[in-house]
């Protein structure tokens, strides 16, 4: 009676109903906990290819054509098992989320951009053999490169604004790792690109460990609450 009356009771059961609904980290159960469609991402991959888009023409000279796969949850491992070699893995930072993202550019998205850079229309397919990339296809890499991360920039700017930067650049995943364990989810998007007669895709992928504290902002992104948690979290991450 008297726990009832001091309330110790209404705690006791406040505090196991919150234990109730904490849930351990646990990366290989991690896709278990992935419930809801991260819509804004949805979003941010539509403007980021317009972006793209004009990007390659004002390169190329040329009407690029690009469309949008839906986001992919997997493992790592799944993601790297896709991943032919050699391929250009730029590793970029996108602060202030901690850890690392990929843009990575297959060997055909490459040679397809020196092709019509070069003037060529296609019909004579360069192979990669497995050999490293030329001086003057690691500058062309370059450059869409610079114009990938501005344009995933200026894609995520009215969402949540980050500063993405360039780390550095791998030609095997397994010396890209930007997760804890193989197991671990990533949010993968292929973006499938068309330039005369040559086509060819690219990913952008990162941990959804890095992108889970905008879940809420990510989930609704027209949510006036949403928005209003949006500063104070930028705020905590900068402090």
């Amino acid at each position: 009676l008297l726990k009832g009356v001091s309330g110790d009771d209404d705690a006791e059961g406040e505090d196991n109903a919150a234990r109730g609904r904490l849930r351990p980290f646990d990366p290989a159960n991690q896709q278990r906990i992935i419930r809801e469609r991260l819509q804004a991402l949805d979003i941010i991959n539509e403007r980021f290819a317009r972006h793209f888009r004009t990007g390659m023409f004002n390169l190329l000279r040329r009407s690029a054509d690009i469309s949008v796969d839906a986001v992919r949850y997997l493992s790592y491992s799944e993601f790297s098992r896709n991943v032919p070699v050699p391929t250009n893995i730029n590793i970029i930072a996108m602060k202030p989320l901690k850890g690392s993202a990929l843009i990575v550019f297959p060997p055909s998205l490459v040679f397809m951009v020196v092709d019509n850079l070069f003037g060529g229309d296609g019909r004579f397919v360069t192979k990669s053999e497995g050999r490293e990339f030329t001086n003057t296809e690691q500058r062309i890499i370059q450059r869409v490169l610079n114009m990938a991360i501005d344009g995933y920039s200026e894609a995520w700017k009215s969402v949540y604004p980050l500063d993405i930067s360039y780390l550095r650049s791998e030609m095997q995943s397994k010396f890209a790792n930007i997760t804890n364990s193989p197991n671990e989810i990533v949010v993968s998007t292929s973006f499938h690109l068309e330039v005369g007669n040559l086509s060819s895709s690219f990913q952008i992928c990162m941990p959804y460990s890095m992108i889970e504290p905008l879940k809420d902002l990510l989930t609704n992104p027209l949510s006036e609450n949403s928005r209003d948690k949006d500063g104070a979290f930028h705020r905590r991450m900068a402090g």
